[in-house]
């Protein structure tokens, strides 16, 4: 039987083989336990910041552990996950973000708008600041690889009997990422997509 979520297929995951070794980084290895554990933990901080079901999340970091542990903490909340090049320049950031309507972002040290999003708009602002006041992203969320969330793993036994635990998985068919396409134009468009688009093994 196929997973409904990304959520339930991680639970599955957790519950077959939950010592298994699925990801190596900077020598250390990380299990679907490791990964189901962290993303809750990571998962309570973006609800903080108001991260809701059906919420837009850009996640813009190279691929880390720390990418991962994102994807699934905003999948926990049944928000959208919408995966961003990090390689982008801040215009092209901007402009994703606006395109995906983009409200939080996830976000490595490698381009710094924190503190543009906090300014307020000035009758001479440049283009980028411009655009940054032209999206709809609320506040940042630093998962750049020296924020180790190993470090916090002793709050997940603390949220497992929380009450308020984050766990809101949409179904299949409801769109849960958004990835972007050059396709044959050259220029980068928004493709929404649901667990159901793709094939993965349960």
């Amino acid at each position: 039987m196929h997973p409904h979520s990304f959520t339930e297929l991680l639970s599955k995951k957790v519950k077959d083989s939950p010592e298994y070794r699925i990801f190596n980084y900077s020598d250390r290895w990380y299990t679907w336990k490791d990964i189901e554990e962290l993303s809750a933990v990571m998962a309570q901080d973006l609800q903080s910041l108001g991260v809701k079901q059906k919420s837009h999340v850009g996640i813009c970091v190279k691929t880390s552990i720390n990418w991962i542990i994102a994807f699934f903490a905003v999948q926990r909340l049944g928000a959208v996950s919408v995966l961003l090049n990090d390689t982008f320049s801040l215009p092209e950031l901007l402009r994703a973000c606006r395109e995906a309507d983009v409200e939080y972002l996830c976000v490595g040290n490698q381009i710094d708008i924190s503190a543009a999003i906090n300014a307020p708009a000035e009758q001479n602002d440049s283009a980028e600041q411009n655009d940054l006041h032209n999206t709809c992203i609320k506040c940042t969320y630093n998962i750049d690889e020296q924020n180790d969330f190993c470090l916090r793993r002793n709050e997940y036994a603390l949220l497992k009997n929380n009450s308020a635990f984050p766990e809101a998985a949409l179904n299949a068919d409801e769109k849960s990422m958004i990835i972007f396409t050059s396709g044959t134009t050259g220029k980068e468009k928004a493709i929404m997509l649901s667990l159901s688009n793709l094939s993965i093994p349960s």
